[in-house]
């Protein structure tokens, strides 16, 4: 929310797919906080669910950056990517 907080303070029009963006995440990220504290008293992981968390991570990087740059050019496209100056690889 930093970002459009910052452009509508310094007096550019901030478009309302950047207001929606920063509601969107801090709303994600307010999910996130709900569904992982706990009232009780916390615990720090074991060493193998320490080490599955770590290859889950892993493993969804790796896909995440595995998609081909054609793909992601297509894809910026289909958004409409270009009609707001990003220009997709």
């Amino acid at each position: 929310m930093a970002v459009p907080m910052w452009a509508a303070a310094h007096g550019r029009r901030v478009a309302r797919d950047e207001w929606r963006g920063a509601v969107l995440t801090v709303l994600g990220l307010t999910g996130l906080l709900l569904t992982t504290s706990s009232t009780t008293s916390s615990a720090a992981l074991d060493v193998r669910t320490t080490l599955l968390l770590a290859a889950a991570t892993a493993a969804a990087i790796a896909a995440l950056t595995a998609i081909p740059a054609a793909s992601r050019a297509s894809v910026a496209a289909g958004l409409g990517a270009r009609h707001r100056g990003i220009r997709p690889r």
